[in-house]
């Protein structure tokens, strides 16, 4: 998990090759639409007006971690520690979770990705999203989807965990591809 900042700063001179080489897993990376309002004419902004019921009974460290995560943009790259045909990545509020996301919305097992690699180089990895029973719901594309119920992810799918936690979801090659947008939403001037 990175900033999105110096991971767009330090994939600038990558070809396509490098990039899918050196990052072969799909990607989370939030929302071009929150990534514009956090950089808003190149300048940061804050991302969220603190939702009371989750911020009220937060310690103070609480509160400092969610405004760290909400007022950067992420990417986050859909690994699981075991490596095989079909990984399972989790994602939840809890260090036992793959995409650990400490903020008090997310579920301890808020969600996962299921990422199925293909035997064949040509065809390109499946992945699938479901809900792991989560409180504040996970949504694709603005639909709260039901738990524990497969959903295939397609490149550019917006995933919401909770009510304000958005990400695009990218395969590595397609996620090369919008590096371009990415920069220029969050102000790196490239030379092309």
């Amino acid at each position: 998990m990175e900033k999105i900042l110096p991971f767009l700063i330090h994939t600038l001179s990558m070809s396509a090759e490098e990039f899918e080489k050196r990052f072969p897993h799909p990607f989370l990376i939030t929302s071009k639409s929150k990534l514009r309002l956090l950089y808003n004419k190149g300048k940061v902004t804050s991302l969220h007006t603190y939702n009371k019921f989750a911020t009220a009974y937060a310690e103070p460290q609480h509160i400092r971690i969610e405004e760290e995560w909400l007022r950067q943009g992420w990417v986050i790259p859909v690994v699981s520690s075991k490596a095989s045909f079909a990984q399972m990545i989790t994602i939840g509020r809890t260090s036992n979770n793959d995409i650990v996301i400490p903020l008090p919305m997310i579920s301890k097992l808020h969600a996962c990705i299921l990422v199925e690699n293909s035997l064949e180089k040509k065809q390109q990895q499946q992945a699938f999203l479901m809900d792991g029973g989560s409180t504040n719901g996970t949504y694709l594309n603005g639909q709260r989807i039901v738990s524990h119920v497969k959903i295939s992810l397609k490149n550019g799918y917006l995933l919401r965990f909770g009510q304000i936690l958005e990400f695009e979801f990218y395969f590595s090659s397609d996620f090369y591809k919008n590096l371009p947008l990415f920069r220029q939403i969050v102000g790196i001037k490239t030379s092309q």
